[in-house]
């Protein structure tokens, strides 16, 4: 009977023509403001959201926030605010002057002007009486701090974030229009909330939604964006509610509508890296193609829906191989970083977003501008992000790995260590428990063992090894990464096996290899490639333990490598070389003719297919091609294969900006330009023999010394940029001068 009583008196509270009147309803029943009927709203609220009627659980929980707000501050002081018109002008010019300078922060980027909001703003809310100057107060403070938040990775003022926007859309009453800004606000900082993985933590996103916090309009109205916890679930599952309940409510035509329709798609996308649902996906798609399409075209908002929807079709295109999706994915990120502001605080993460959708471009189809324009993305999201911001690591971890990258496919060595000297930075930015210093470990071992491996330096090798160590050991058994971990720690323990000379090393890196093999799925991106580094290490050992089994075996990981991999893949001459070298060894224990024939076809075909992909890896088939073939006297295929071998070195020695690169790769010249002459005077060709020796060598030295006589070494360091430009410019003369050669 009480309870049903209370139920009454609460209907009249809320359906009272006036707060006048609600106010003495309340004097003559101060049960109203209890405990009792705050629990008896929010079953009410609950019940109302179960079933659907948002409209009706809007109703009664604005009024269990007035009553609420009655019992904490004094009803005389609640109705004051809720009957007052405005505040005095002096608080009305501190509230303009708190969302101008965030306005400014939006457009300029300075940190000044963020803290200046926050400051001024805290000041209007603690002051403000009037409701509509408090709520918007707190809805611009929100903002800002969410804004300080994105910048500086602060919990706190996501935190207080969720507080003052929550706040807002409690004193703002249903119908109002300012209430659906509020409401998608909240969203936003709710988001955050869950980035922080405060509330329910999920798997970190292979690439993370953009744009999660809407600044002020142009005319002073906050914009709306975001994420809630209305409605029950998590943090993530309420927030995506009112955003799908906002987006219902606004008109087409309602400028606002582009902001909630990127932050929905943006938080669609999080919950589907979270949860998988293929609908999330497919629903963040459909609501960011709208916003990307909307007009006319606003600075702030396309850019962050065109990098959202990019996101979008990327991880479409990974589940489904779309390549509509990929090169969509690839267009919709470019347009973003062309429309975004050159202050805009999301420039940096949409410059990392194109850069490695470039890189992963050139991932798939092999075209070396693709590798280039990602660097120079990648470069210049390093260069734009704050050195303390939270991204700042992750910014130099993707950079050395896309300059490992394109050292891999020229050969120059500037790129490998200034990817050595990117890993190193990620690596010591980062705190122990970051969930991240696994794979930075990992990319750094990576980048040590190539350089071991070129400069044949045992201490690089060493500190490889104890980077893939450390990966590995910060990697759950059960972690999709632990296949790579294994494998890159097999690679380390395998070189510092061959420059230690200790036997043990490549016992415990063929453990490695075989435990990688083990668990990667037959589905996995990673299977030809962890196949191949098992063979390489069966080759290794059975080169040293005279075991034909294990020779057998490698070539049997060798083939499947090759099955497995696409053909217009840029790893396919690798693994290509990989199975000419077995066979070659198998032919020279067994001198059986059809691993002859087979072993001769496949290296012909590397260094073919290398000419344009893989130059490092030419110079060594045609290295280890000449001289298996002058080993067994065949000396015309021996000239063949060391023409490959000369020509990619001299492709390696233009590529380098430095003298010390240009150098290292000369070295190289001798060994196969005295094979190559070898093998021509044994043909009975002297006069070919002492021009392709002498003429080779005279020819890649006068290109080290001339077009790379200034040393710039400390140009790459100090300056990437300048360097790449003169890389561009060195490759724009040697294709004229290829035009011109006879």
């Amino acid at each position: 009977m009480r309870r049903r009583k209370l139920a009454r008196l609460l209907e009249r509270f809320a359906e009272a023509p006036s707060w006048d009147r609600s106010r003495r309803l309340l004097a003559r029943h101060p049960e109203l403001a209890g405990q009792e009927a705050e629990e008896l709203l929010s079953d009410l609220v609950t019940v109302a959201r179960r079933v659907g009627d948002h409209d009706t659980a809007d109703h009664y929980d604005y009024y269990r926030a007035v009553l609420r707000r009655c019992r904490e501050i004094g009803s005389d002081q609640v109705f004051l605010e809720l009957t007052a018109d405005e505040d005095d002008d002096e608080l009305v010019a501190l509230a303009n002057e708190a969302a101008a300078a965030l306005q400014r922060y939006e457009r300029d980027g300075h940190t000044g002007d963020l803290d200046t909001s926050i400051e001024v703003g805290e000041a209007v809310v603690d002051r403000a009486i009037a409701v509509p100057t408090r709520t918007t107060a707190l809805a611009n403070l929100g903002l800002a701090l969410l804004a300080r938040a994105d910048r500086h990775g602060a919990a706190d003022d996501v935190h207080r974030a969720v507080t003052v926007l929550r706040e807002a859309v409690s004193h703002t009453p249903p119908g109002v229009p300012e209430r659906l800004s509020y409401m998608t606000n909240l969203a936003i900082a709710l988001r955050q909330h869950h980035a922080l993985g405060n509330a329910n933590p999920a798997p970190s996103a292979t690439a993370p939604t953009l744009g999660s916090a809407t600044l002020v309009l142009g005319d002073g109205n906050p914009a709306p964006g975001g994420d809630s916890v209305f409605g029950g679930g998590s943090v993530l599952d309420g927030a995506i509610g009112l955003l799908e309940r906002v987006e219902a409510q606004i008109e087409a035509t309602d400028g606002r509508r582009l902001a909630v329709l990127t932050n929905l798609g943006g938080a669609l996308i999080t919950r589907f890296e979270r949860l998988g649902a293929r609908l999330d996906l497919e629903r963040a798609v459909t609501a960011l193609s709208e916003a990307a399409g909307t007009t006319p075209v606003d600075e702030v908002q396309h850019p962050r829906a065109l990098g959202n929807l990019s996101i979008a079709l990327s991880e479409r295109h990974i589940r489904t191989g779309d390549d509509d999706d990929f090169q969509g994915a690839v267009a919709a990120a470019g347009r973003a970083v062309d429309l975004s502001p050159g202050s805009s605080p999301e420039l940096p993460s949409l410059l990392a977003h194109l850069g490695g959708l470039l890189v992963l471009k050139y991932d798939r189809y092999g075209i070396p501008d693709d590798l280039d324009q990602g660097i120079a993305r990648l470069r210049e999201a390093g260069e734009a992000t704050p050195p303390d911001s939270p991204e700042a690591p992750s910014r130099d971890c993707d950079l050395g790995t896309a300059l490992l990258g394109r050292f891999q496919y020229t050969g120059d060595l500037a790129d490998l260590d200034l990817a050595i000297a990117a890993h190193e930075r990620a690596v010591a930015a980062l705190p122990p428990s970051s969930p991240e210093l696994p794979l930075f470990l990992d990319q750094l071992g990576t980048g040590l063992r190539v350089r071991a491996v070129r400069y044949r330096t045992e201490a690089d090798a060493a500190r490889a090894a104890e980077a893939h160590d450390r990966a590995l050991a910060l990697t759950a058994d059960d972690a999709p990464d632990r296949v790579a971990r294994l494998s890159h720690l097999g690679g380390a323990l395998r070189t510092l096996a061959e420059l230690s000379g200790n036997p043990h090393m490549l016992e415990q890196a063929l453990a490695a290899y075989r435990q990688a093999v083990a668990i990667v799925p037959d589905s996995s991106p990673w299977r030809p490639s962890v196949m191949a580094n098992l063979g390489n290490g069966l080759l290794d050992h059975a080169s040293v333990a005279d075991d034909a089994a294990e020779l057998d075996e490698a070539v049997r990981m060798f083939r499947q490598a090759v099955e497995a991999t696409r053909h217009d893949s840029p790893e396919l001459v690798g693994h290509l070389y990989n199975l000419a070298r077995a066979l070659s060894t198998c032919h020279e224990l067994t001198q059986e003719p059809a691993d002859l024939t087979e072993a001769i076809d496949i290296y012909r075909r590397t260094c073919r297919l290398a000419l344009n992909t893989k130059t490092e890896v030419r110079l060594m088939a045609g290295r280890s091609w000449g001289l298996w073939a002058s080993e067994r006297e065949a000396y015309g295929e021996a000239a063949e294969a060391y023409d490959h071998a000369i020509e990619a070195t001299e492709h390696l020695v233009r590529a380098q900006i430095t003298r010390d690169g240009a150098e290292t790769w000369l070295a190289t010249v001798t060994d196969v330009s005295m094979g190559a002459a070898h093998a021509l005077m044994s043909l009975g060709k002297p006069g070919e023999a002492a021009v392709r020796l002498e003429r080779g060598r005279a020819r890649l030295l006068s290109i080290a010394l001339e077009r790379d006589r200034a040393d710039l070494s400390r140009l790459a360091a100090v300056r990437p940029d300048l360097a790449d430009r003169y890389r561009l410019a060195a490759h724009q003369v040697r294709t004229l001068e290829s035009t011109l050669e006879i």
